[in-house]
């Protein structure tokens, strides 16, 4: 949502553990999206979403789905095995390759210029 609020401030969007049923919304549809999460995340949300950003738009559209990722590192969420998508995604270099690559011409609109 915070991408979508202000899109046009993003050369890309990196989603990740976005709840089940989540959709993306239209205003996103010009930006590069890499969508990362688990199956324990409600991945048959993001296989939806993955799935209707390909059909309806022109950017390029990734996805991530882990078979099992670790638990979040504060002990008291330990029992929530496979919901911390995001601590093997941000130590994987083709995330961050990837977005270094990504370019915006101008957000000088954005912030009013």
């Amino acid at each position: 949502r915070f991408a979508s609020s202000r899109p046009g401030l993003w050369a890309a969007v990196n989603v990740v553990c976005a709840p089940a049923g989540w959709k993306v919304p239209g205003l996103m549809e010009g930006l590069p999206v890499w969508i990362v999460g688990d199956e324990s995340d409600g991945w048959r949300g993001n296989d939806k979403a993955v799935q209707d950003l390909k059909e309806r738009r022109n950017g390029t559209v990734r996805y991530t789905r882990y078979v099992e990722s670790p638990a979040p590192p504060d002990p008291k969420y330990r029992h929530m095995i496979g919901h911390a998508s995001y601590d093997l995604i941000y130590r994987d270099p083709r995330l961050w390759d990837w977005a270094f690559a990504q370019r915006r011409t101008s957000a000088a609109s954005e912030w009013g210029f």
